[in-house]
């Protein structure tokens, strides 16, 4: 105040009241102004509770190319909008993308979840069903719009902490284990072919598939080695086909998953052929015939159907 302090005499109660408005109200130069203007606003630090939960959020959300904040952004503005068009006063604090798909929780035809934080004379249930007479969905999936409010629900940072709990023991309840997920493989192809339960009491020889081939009137059997991550085939008793896999996990995924009956149980002509020898009526010559072996004249003296073995002799030299 230079014009005072050179054309006025101040009583000194005056001048206590100036020296207490300078205090209050300090004059600012252009050199104070422009020093203001340059350092950056502090960001408004949110609640740990809240930040947390986001942060989590981040990680987890997947929803083609956005990002968790736009979503909420655009809830805000939908909702501001149904408030002002209904002649509704509310104000919205904030809003959070909570539910299975901030936690990757999600099933192919989840929902998005928002709860929105609103402060309104109206109840909360009002809120929602005056939100809901439009609906807004995103990509074709709805977005589900739930408000809360201090006095009732509460605020997000006494909310968020509930959903994480409530999202962690969902969690851990659909956290399925490697076998649980083999078991169920295999429980949804017995019921898919034989509209049967399947038997887990013997994890280590669980029957697959069993049928008869019907040209030689053998068996086929499949069965599953959950313990040693193994797909075994047998043809008459006898190990033809032996599927051996790193991990469960990895069976899962090649072989369970994929589980079929006919396929099972199709075995090819070589794995056919390991088991059942050479039969003598298969062969275009018989015992006593001469045949050209090696480039040179073989008799045969003997056909032993049962080893696979043919006897041969030549000029007192035998070779089987």
């Amino acid at each position: 105040m230079p014009f005072l302090a050179e054309n006025a005499a101040l009583t000194a109660e005056e001048q206590h009241i100036l020296s207490d408005f300078k205090i209050q109200h300090p004059i600012r130069t252009a050199a104070d102004v422009e020093i203001i203007a340059s350092v950056p606003a502090e960001k408004e630090v949110e609640p740990p509770a809240i930040a947390d939960f986001r942060a989590k959020t981040e990680e987890h959300f997947k929803f083609y190319n956005f990002k968790p904040v736009e979503i909420e952004n655009m809830v805000k503005g939908f909702a501001q909008r149904i408030f002002e068009e209904n002649g509704i006063t509310a104000e919205i604090h904030d809003a959070a993308v909570s539910g299975s798909r901030s936690r990757g929780l999600e099933n192919a035809d989840s929902d998005i979840d928002v709860v929105l934080e609103v402060d309104s004379d109206l109840k909360e249930d009002a809120l929602f069903n005056i939100i809901h007479e439009e609906a807004l969905t995103l990509e074709g999936y709805t977005i589900d719009i739930n408000p809360i409010k201090a006095d009732e629900t509460g605020t997000l940072e006494t909310y968020l902490p509930t959903a994480e709990a409530y999202l962690a023991d969902k969690a851990q309840s659909t956290e399925l284990s490697d076998l649980d997920i083999a078991k169920q493989h295999i429980a949804d192809y017995y019921d898919r072919e034989f509209g049967e339960l399947a038997e887990f009491s013997d994890l280590s020889n669980i029957s697959l598939a069993y049928t008869t081939d019907e040209e030689h009137n053998l068996p086929i059997q499949v069965y599953a080695d959950l313990e040693q991550y193994r797909l075994i085939f047998e043809y008459d008793g006898n190990v033809i086909r032996d599927e051996q896999y790193n991990s469960l996990a990895e069976m899962n995924e090649n072989a369970l998953s994929v589980l079929d009956f006919n396929d099972l149980v199709s075995l090819s002509d070589d794995e056919i052929a390991s088991v059942i020898p050479t039969k003598t009526s298969d062969l275009p010559f018989k015992v006593g015939d001469d045949i050209e072996f090696q480039g040179k004249e073989w008799h045969i003296d003997s056909i032993n159907e049962d080893r696979g073995r043919i006897m041969l002799s030549r000029d007192r030299k035998s070779v089987v």
